[in-house]
């Protein structure tokens, strides 16, 4: 992905996991910790579907991150996929996204 800072570490997850708040939606998860700089990672898990459906939803998202990235806070954040993300149409994806930042209050400004 050009221009995002990504994790790569198993670590880096699992501090956003134990020591971030989250958020559950209908068709994704969303863990916030704060941090110095924004990074962004996806989970897409066997559960959601085979390889193409795992690559679709992950599309999905990075769009959807990209769409808002320039309204969220400085911090962590990953976005872990569920089923329904694959049925659900992509404005719902973006209420529902919306929705989720405001409640863990992480938006910088009125979207």
């Amino acid at each position: 992905m050009k221009g995002l800072e990504t994790l790569k570490r198993s670590r880096e997850f699992d501090s956003a996991y134990s020591h971030g708040s989250k958020w559950h939606a209908s068709a994704f998860v969303l863990f916030y910790r704060p941090f110095k700089e924004k990074k962004v990672g996806f989970t897409v898990s066997k559960k959601v579907g085979n390889a193409v459906k795992r690559n679709f939803a992950k599309r999905r998202l990075r769009a959807l991150y990209q769409q808002y990235s320039s309204y969220l806070k400085e911090g962590v954040l990953v976005i872990v996929a569920k089923a329904p993300l694959l049925e659900l149409e992509f404005d719902l994806l973006e209420r529902d996204f919306i929705h989720a930042a405001k409640k863990l209050k992480i938006l910088n400004e009125k979207v």
